[in-house]
């Protein structure tokens, strides 16, 4: 059984500090006094950083966050410490109102690790960016097929829902087998390699043994373009006859464990964004996400934004309100590129979502990725 514990500030746009809550008391809990303090600071500086578009602000709130989890795991206590913040604000852009929300984790870090992302993410406009594209940005108005250069997050999130959930034992069963796919397909031309590593430590999906106590390791699950592994539970792994891959998982809770990802990421190549960008006549740069789903063979990815590309430079031209759908193995055979610029992404404020257990922490990373053509969907039709 998982037993958390918690301490949590919240500081609203007036600057009014609210303690959320603090659950069943941990002497691993950062000092509640020293998170408040550090929350005021932190929050003084994202107003300096947020300052020129204060008048397109309806509200904004910065929570920081201290977390313990202890849980017991085949008579094996496993410990987990995380300091994470989120910074949500309210934008009045000129169709509507629109939420910004970043976030970061620091696992068994502490503080320092997680300010220095956040002045990162400031100093770098990667808030301000995206409260710009609210203001400025254009809701698409029909579908697009074109170019499209996605950064880490949204690559990320497209491997998470196309390749991931692929791998996992269950889904490969019951909707990919019959689909005709099995293990040996060949997803994409490139030398792409996907990898499900929990031992990968620092990281929110990172653990040394899996809710069923099998220890953690290492699963290629895509090699040189070609579909190699998959994840597996006791029950998977006994239906195909084959060793636990160590993905067993399950939330608090929940009767049984599932095949579920841990630490998954694309392996760097060597080309720059740049390069990727300048491959492109016409497409679109896609910056963000907000989130992915997937069934069977279909997916979704929502981008927080995108810029148009043109004559393979990134132009001011920000378009906002699309999704990126389609088939998971038509898409993966557009694969044209792969960067170098490996990012984890961290979700410490939600998680992945699947078959009733929902919000599991996990990690997914991923550099750029270029495909030669994706298929934009307005989320709603603009009217004229």
């Amino acid at each position: 059984m998982d037993v958390r514990s918690y301490h949590r500030v919240q500081i609203e746009q007036d600057g009014v500090s609210a303690r959320l809550g603090t659950a069943r008391a941990d002497p691993l809990l950062l000092p509640h006094d020293a998170l408040e303090l550090l929350a005021q600071q932190w929050h003084h500086a994202l107003d300096e950083a947020l300052a020129p578009w204060a008048r397109h602000l309806e509200s904004r709130a910065l929570i920081l966050d201290s977390r313990v989890v202890r849980k017991r795991v085949a008579e094996r206590e496993l410990v987990t410490t995380l300091a994470a913040v989120l910074v949500k604000c309210v934008v009045e852009g000129p169709h509507s109102r629109v939420p910004v929300v970043w976030q970061a984790a620091a696992p068994d870090a502490g503080l320092h690790p997680l300010e220095e992302k956040f002045r990162t993410a400031l100093a770098s406009g990667q808030i301000v960016e995206e409260i710009h594209a609210a203001v400025e940005g254009t809701p698409l108005a029909a579908v697009e097929r074109c170019p499209v250069v996605l950064d880490p997050w949204i690559a990320s999130t497209l491997i998470h829902e196309c390749v991931g959930h692929s791998s996992e034992a269950d889904n490969y069963l019951e909707s990919m087998v019959p689909a005709g796919f099995r293990l040996g397909y060949r997803w994409t031309e490139l030398s792409l390699r996907v990898v499900d590593d929990p031992g990968l430590a620092g990281h929110l999906g990172s653990y040394q043994f899996d809710d069923e106590g099998s220890p953690a390791r290492r699963t290629e699950l895509i090699r040189d373009g070609i579909w190699n592994d998959l994840l597996y539970s006791r029950e998977t792994a006994e239906r195909l006859g084959v060793e636990r891959s160590g993905n067993g998982r399950r939330t608090p809770g929940a009767p049984r464990a599932l095949p579920r990802m841990s630490v998954m990421y694309v392996e760097p190549g060597t080309a720059s964004r740049e390069a990727l960008v300048a491959t492109v006549e016409r497409g679109v740069y896609c910056v963000g996400a907000i989130g992915g789903w997937s069934s069977g063979r279909d997916f979704v990815v929502r981008p927080v934004y995108g810029l148009r590309i043109r004559n393979g430079s990134l132009t001011g031209e920000r378009v906002r309100c699309f999704d990126i759908v389609g088939d998971k193995a038509a898409a993966m055979a557009q694969l044209s590129g792969i960067a170098g610029d490996l990012t984890f992404i961290d979700h410490a404020f939600g998680g992945c979502d699947k078959g009733g257990q929902d919000e599991l922490s996990m990690t997914q990373g991923a550099p750029h990725l270029a495909l030669r053509e994706a298929v934009l969907r307005p989320i709603m039709k603009v009217k004229s």
